[in-house]
């Protein structure tokens, strides 16, 4: 271990201390080390003092698998600095991670490097260790080896993720129907087109219409027609 990792870990405070002198109350958030106790592997991160953050253990994607896996009971976090400002808290996990090396190393969970780390490995060079952390993240993430996987969403979040897809549709209807506005076909194009949607081609060849859809259709084309 050297002198720069005694340093990091010289400070480590409990649940108890941060909430005796109100910490939780006062500071704006904190840099954790969680261990998996069974294998050793550590993983670096940030957490403001909100609801929860005496349980939380991390949000990566290799880490939240290893949970699932070993099991909550065995894993630790330790407490190792107390920040009062979003701009401190991002410059230390940075920090943390950096001094570790904790990206390139397979003995971390940690596969960004810290931060406002939504693009935070954006015209980075990755070792192989690090290119083979994000391909198991990749795979893991997805399918029945994601996390929340086989997990029913309540009524609440399933309201919340409906009124982000109305959201995100409205917009993109908007910027669809506004860059459809500025195209012009050439007579060749629109022919192209037109012979894709004939007889066999079309996508809606051999489906027979309900009454009620027809229904619609005319009222439609009566529509048009005034």
């Amino acid at each position: 271990m050297t002198r720069r990792d005694l340093e990091l870990e010289e400070k480590e405070f409990s649940v108890e201390y941060i909430i005796e002198n109100g910490l939780d109350k006062s500071a704006y958030g904190f840099v954790y080390i969680t261990t998996n106790l069974v294998n050793g592997k550590k993983y670096i991160g940030q957490r403001m003092f909100n609801k929860g953050w005496e349980r939380y253990l991390g949000s990566g994607i290799l880490l939240k698998y290893s949970i699932k896996k070993y099991g909550k009971n065995n894993f630790s976090k330790k407490i190792t600095a107390i920040t009062y400002s979003k701009n401190e808290l991002d410059d230390l996990e940075i920090k943390f991670i950096k001094d570790y090396c904790a990206v390139e190393n397979n003995n971390y969970y940690n596969i960004s490097h810290g931060g406002i780390n939504f693009f935070s490995n954006i015209g980075k060079h990755f070792s192989e260790e690090h290119k083979l952390k994000l391909s198991i993240a990749n795979k893991r993430g997805n399918g029945i080896n994601h996390f929340n996987y086989g997990k029913k969403a309540s009524a609440e979040t399933k309201a919340k993720m409906s009124v982000k897809k109305r959201n995100i549709s409205e917009q993109t209807r908007r910027k669809l129907s506004e860059a459809g506005k500025k195209k012009i076909f050439s007579y060749e194009t629109r022919k192209k087109m037109s012979e894709s949607h004939r007889g066999s081609k079309n996508y809606n060849y051999g489906k027979r219409c309900s009454d009620e859809t027809k229904q619609k259709l005319r009222e439609i084309n009566i529509g048009k027609k005034h």
